[in-house]
């Protein structure tokens, strides 16, 4: 004797048709806290877009007195982002020292450091010695193109 597909109170059930049943019903807070959901998400989409974040690149710099000039090195990895006409500083003895940079100084080292010409808007007094960090300023840039990278282009930095 083979065994039925379905038990008999179901086929009971069936054959006395009492309705189609009672469907699930969703819970009251599914709603509103869906909509809370894609709000929270489209405000964060919002914010990456429009936020700018400050980039810099910080190095130990080298004061060159006799040229006035600062030399910053930095990774060869970030020399991309330098290019003349960007802000820089660093702290001295004789104060705080500001210029921009003007290029590069000579090839990436052994460290794999590139040194960055920083030409500084006061003269430094001659004996000045500078032997410390300093600040290169690039270009802030929006939040989402640091996350997601590729974003970059098409969001103008």
């Amino acid at each position: 004797m083979t065994t039925p597909l379905f038990r008999p109170e179901a086929v009971a059930y069936h054959e006395a048709g009492l309705g189609p049943g009672n469907l699930l019903r969703q819970p009251a807070w599914t709603g509103w806290s869906y909509r809370l959901l894609l709000g929270a998400m489209a405000a964060t989409v919002a914010l990456a877009v429009t936020v700018r974040v400050p980039r810099s690149i910080t190095g130990p710099a080298r004061l060159d007195a006799n040229r006035s000039e600062l030399i910053v090195y930095v990774p060869a990895a970030a020399s991309g982002n330098v290019r003349a006409g960007l802000s820089a500083s660093a702290s001295s003895a004789v104060g705080e020292l500001r210029g921009q940079v003007a290029g590069a100084a000579g090839p990436v080292d052994e460290a794999g450091r590139l040194g960055v010409r920083i030409h500084l808007d006061t003269t430094a007094a001659p004996n000045a010695s500078l032997s410390g960090r300093a600040v290169i300023h690039l270009p802030s840039e929006r939040l989402a193109g640091i996350i997601v990278p590729p974003l970059r282009w098409p969001l103008g930095g």
